[in-house]
């Protein structure tokens, strides 16, 4: 059974996926950590506010989905994730399959391991790229039809993926989330703002800011450790 497995030992089992894609798969994998962080403190601050949430969600269980969200691209070859190559619309749509690619990892790893992971776990890996109004990927799924640690990953993800220090291709056809280059917090926060609504159920987004305009110590100090620069395509 899943409670037999710990949490380190499914953090153990997802570094050693990416070890063959070498500083790549390492980025993904520390990538990974900040997004259980803060998943993890934004489900916390969910539950104080909204009570209802305490019985319906797990801050753990929200962690582990944080880990495992982008287990689907150690299926990539490291040409589709280092940015140094241009990336054609056909790579892209690709990359882009990787939560459902995530999703099917879980499902057999879950006879590999002999260990059966929570059916939420397993949506939020697969629904982490929806977006609120819709126009998300894989499936177009909208507001409460997103899984509520589904719609905590997107706001934390996001946030990762354009406020740590990454490069992505200057030459790649650039989407909504990728950043050209380091951004400052509060860019990052404008950012937050603007896609209340369209990419983020607006009060998971509301908590998540106020949340990241603490101290760095409200939340972990796990998130700045290794925060270093490095190039990857995140989509």
């Amino acid at each position: 059974m899943y409670n037999e497995i710990s949490i380190d030992r499914v953090k153990k089992i997802v570094s050693d996926s990416f070890e063959n894609l070498g500083i790549e798969g390492i980025s993904v994998f520390l990538h990974s950590e900040r997004v259980a962080e803060y998943s993890k403190a934004l489900t916390a601050e969910c539950v104080k506010k909204y009570k209802e949430l305490v019985d319906k969600i797990d801050p753990e269980r929200v962690y582990l989905s944080g880990i495992l969200h982008d287990i689907g691209k150690k299926v990539f070859p490291i040409e589709l994730l280092n940015g140094k190559s241009k990336l054609n619309d056909e790579d892209i749509e690709k990359i882009k399959t990787h939560p459902l690619e995530g999703y099917n990892l879980l499902k057999k790893a879950e006879e590999k391991y002999n260990i059966k992971l929570w059916q939420d776990i397993c949506d939020a890996v697969l629904f982490h790229h929806e977006n609120y109004d819709g126009t998300g990927y894989p499936e177009g799924k909208k507001n409460g039809e997103i899984p509520l640690i589904a719609r905590i990953l997107r706001v934390a993800d996001f946030y990762d993926a354009s406020f740590t220090r990454i490069k992505t291709n200057g030459g790649i056809k650039q989407n909504e989330e990728n950043c050209p280059c380091v951004k400052t917090k509060e860019y990052c926060i404008e950012q937050l703002k603007e896609r209340k609504g369209t990419f983020f159920d607006p009060n998971i987004a509301d908590i998540f800011i106020e949340i990241i305009k603490k101290p760095v110590e409200i939340i972990s100090e796990k998130i700045n450790e290794n925060n270093l620069i490095y190039k990857t395509n995140s989509f």
